[in-house]
């Protein structure tokens, strides 16, 4: 695909790794030149956290559905292990500062260039169960 762009070059970076950003920018600027815009927008979602609470989420509106009073838990932030909080804040939250921190680094001392960051509705007004992802897109 980046051979149709043109001046284009597609590089593999861990975004949660600030080595990883940096060295992307490094061969992107060594390859194409300066930096002048720097798009933040890597995300993910813990595919088994979705699983979990997909299923208590259907069992809700399955209560709802019927008039009946809502009484499944979505148990989200009780069941949410720690390795999938920080796996999804070092991609959403580290990674923004990352990138942000070194696209500015070479944008600066040439006054110039554009960082935008993209995120979710869901840090504005929050996704039901999942508190990680809403809470690492309303930083």
């Amino acid at each position: 695909m980046a051979d149709s762009l043109g001046n284009a070059l597609a590089v593999r970076v861990d975004v949660s790794d600030s080595e990883s950003v940096e060295d992307a920018a490094e061969r992107i600027e060594s390859e194409l030149g300066p930096l002048g815009v720097w798009v933040n927008n890597a995300g993910i979602i813990g595919v088994d956290h979705v699983r979990r609470v997909r299923s208590r989420l259907d069992r809700q509106d399955e209560e709802r559905v019927a008039g009946d009073r809502v009484t499944t838990p979505l148990d989200a932030v009780v069941r949410l292990s720690d390795e999938e909080w920080r796996s999804l804040m070092a991609v959403h939250l580290d990674g923004t500062f990352f990138g942000t921190r070194t696209a500015a680094r070479r944008m600066a001392p040439r006054g110039s260039g554009a960082i935008v960051n993209m995120s979710s509705i869901c840090g504005i007004e929050g996704c039901v169960g999942h508190p990680h992802y809403s809470a690492a897109c309303g930083s």
